[in-house]
């Protein structure tokens, strides 16, 4: 069975400081912006913090509708999240490059 994947841990990280840094510039609390996403406030303060477990380092993964809402809840354009996540994604093994596009 494949394991299912997760963000990089320095895309987690960089997401996790965009959106702490823009809560602040705005002056909204944490809980404000999970109640506007709809989320709790445990699952927000995972995505601010980059790391879901401290224990296992395991980082968070939301979904593409989470980074809107999220996004929609901190006034910025959705995209610039999506960025920040691509831009420090970290590199794929050549291995897995070899693969795109897919062999036919």
């Amino acid at each position: 069975m494949t394991q299912r994947r997760t963000l990089h841990p320095d895309a987690a990280r960089a997401l996790g400081a965009l959106l702490s840094v823009q809560r602040d510039k705005i002056g909204k609390t944490q809980q404000a912006i999970a109640d506007f996403a709809g989320v709790s406030l445990g699952y927000y303060r995972t995505l601010e913090r980059g790391s879901a477990d401290y224990a296992t380092k395991r980082v968070s993964n939301p979904s593409v509708a989470m980074i809107i809402d999220v996004a929609d809840a901190l006034q910025l354009d959705p995209a610039s999240l999506i960025e920040i996540v691509v831009a420090n994604h970290g590199t794929m093994e050549a291995e897995k490059l070899n693969q795109f596009p897919p062999n036919r």
